[in-house]
């Protein structure tokens, strides 16, 4: 974990140096960023679009195609709307959370340049923003960390980083893993799950879940590549855990409790465009989506 100071003013680490998984923080980021620029905003991310104008120059000179659509805004149409719509519920979760417990700590699992501590502050609340090393060295360029947003540089699977957060001594905790969980393995995410049950019992989590039908997609011969191709993710970069229904983390132990979901994709946000209609169907509705669990 950090002590205090101040993020960097110069951009020394290059963009491609992260991992492949890590730049899809970019993606994110200038989602938000667009989004936030455009005529009625689902959301306003001013940490967003400063970030996005600091890495304008250096994505747009990048030889990697995804750095360059980035700059250029070149991003499918729906893709802003889609991420900040995301955003947006989590925010919420957060708010809600804080209306309960306003001393609570948030920890944000998978950060990238995540920027919620400073969207959704209430003043008193305690903010964890945990990823990979060269992740928290690359967002440390760009955002502040004082005593109350701290910053824990490590894998979410080494459980360590519980330690740091548990001797904060906070009483309440809500844990968030906002487009990350799909990247892992079945028993990867349920001992991630159970060992949050047993560290930080009572506390809450809200997590993005991938449907089933869509990782099998992901891995067969029409859904090998699309992401590369429509995004300019690396050919590394695809989901590996999705679930069949909200409640599935409570299979894993009867002290978790399913309390409920979000669908963030929805019919009535025009900005989707054609996705809007998709989500009728039940199987596309579940295609992607947020659930809400208390642990223990």
């Amino acid at each position: 974990m950090t002590g205090q100071g101040k993020a960097g003013n110069d951009v020394d680490k290059k963009p491609g140096d992260l991992s492949d998984i890590s730049e899809t923080l970019l993606v994110t980021l200038y989602c938000r960023a667009v989004e936030s620029e455009t005529r009625d905003p689902i959301i306003v991310d001013r940490k967003a679009c400063e970030i996005a104008r600091k890495l304008d120059e250096r994505l747009a000179a990048s030889p990697i195609r995804m750095h360059r659509m980035l700059a250029n805004r070149a991003l499918p149409r729906y893709l802003p709307a889609n991420m900040s719509l995301r955003a947006r519920d989590f925010d919420r979760y957060v708010q809600e959370f804080l209306s309960k417990a306003p001393d609570g700590a948030i920890v944000n699992m998978g950060c990238g340049l995540d920027s919620r501590c400073f969207r959704v502050d209430n003043g008193q609340a305690l903010w964890f923003n945990l990823d990979l090393p060269e992740v928290i060295e690359f967002r440390r360029q760009f955002l502040e960390e004082t005593d109350r947003y701290r910053s824990i540089s490590s894998s979410v699977l080494d459980f360590s980083w519980m330690d740091g957060v548990k001797a904060a001594g906070r009483r309440d905790h809500m844990f968030m893993a906002e487009g990350l969980l799909m990247y892992f393995h079945e028993d990867q995410v349920k001992a991630l799950v159970l060992e949050l049950l047993r560290r930080f019992p009572g506390s809450e989590l809200v997590a993005e879940v991938t449907s089933s039908w869509i990782v099998r997609m992901l891995h067969g011969p029409f859904g090998r590549g699309s992401m590369q191709r429509k995004i300019g993710f690396a050919r590394g970069v695809t989901f590996s855990f999705g679930v069949d229904s909200g409640d599935h983390f409570e299979r894993w132990d009867p002290r978790i409790e399913f309390l409920d979901e979000r669908f963030y994709c929805n019919e009535t946000e025009r900005k989707l465009g054609w996705l809007r209609h998709m989500v009728r169907f039940r199987k596309f509705k579940y295609a992607q989506w947020i659930v809400h669990y208390r642990l223990g």
